[in-house]
């Protein structure tokens, strides 16, 4: 395997062991280019307790907690986010560590060994959400961000398709309980700071939330009314570009 001494960067995704075995470690790469910034882009840590353990997208989801997630907050059973996100996630993070590793070779003159472990990444990421009461010890309560697990954040079925909606500040409630024949719930309320969070609130307050917004109107026409729009919406779209019905 050649390897060229002025190069800049290498980025690698095998784990450390098969480097060792190709003789393509950093303490053998150094001695040809000092200023070498070598990243390795692996499964787990190395100095963690999962360290040489393959890994892939499936069992990071499974691993950091993710396919847990689905199903708590879904109410079926544990799935996959059905694309190969966190292959992706650490792929940025790897473009992160270059960008500073060269800068801090401006500055300092050398290269070094950065390590991008995908479990460590997305553990941290998943667990800025969902610690929970878990944060303190002893624990104040359970794990998960009730906001983003509530049964209603989700698309709405609407006459002839689905809405997603997104309600934050006082004029956009005011104007969504208008709109779906609840003005009474807004006017029971001093302000937005008593209401609970938007998908909380479809579920309690505005009934079935597929039936508020069947009874509303077809996406087409809440998505297309004139500014100001009763609150942030946009049609739920296939991967063809159409919204699905």
């Amino acid at each position: 395997m050649l390897f060229r001494s002025s190069a800049d960067v290498l980025v690698y995704n095998l784990r450390p062991q098969a480097m060792a075995r190709l003789g393509l470690l950093y303490e053998d790469l150094r001695q040809i280019n000092a200023g070498l910034i070598y990243v390795g882009g692996y499964g787990f840590s190395e100095a963690g307790p999962y360290a040489g353990r393959p890994a892939y997208d499936d069992l990071i989801q499974g691993m950091t907690g993710m396919a847990w997630l689905s199903a708590k907050a879904s109410g079926g059973e544990p799935r996959y986010v059905p694309t190969t996100l966190f292959d992706r996630i650490v792929g940025l993070h790897i473009v992160y560590a270059v960008t500073a590793a060269l800068y801090r070779r401006t500055v300092a003159g050398t290269g070094q060994a950065v390590e991008v472990p995908m479990f460590e990444a997305i553990a941290e990421m998943v667990l800025e959400d969902h610690m929970g009461g878990r944060t303190f010890e002893p624990p104040t309560g359970p794990s998960g961000y009730d906001r983003v697990l509530a049964e209603g954040r989700r698309p709405y079925r609407t006459q002839d398709g689905y809405l997603c909606v997104l309600i934050y500040n006082d004029r956009q409630w005011e104007r969504f309980f208008s709109i779906v024949g609840k003005a009474a719930a807004w006017l029971a309320t001093d302000s937005v700071a008593m209401l609970p969070p938007a998908p909380v609130l479809f579920s309690t307050t505005t009934g079935c939330p597929s039936c508020t917004a069947r009874r509303c109107a077809t996406t087409l026409v809440m998505v297309s009314m004139p500014p100001p729009a009763p609150c942030p919406t946009t049609m739920r779209m296939g991967l063809a570009g159409k919204a699905v019905v």
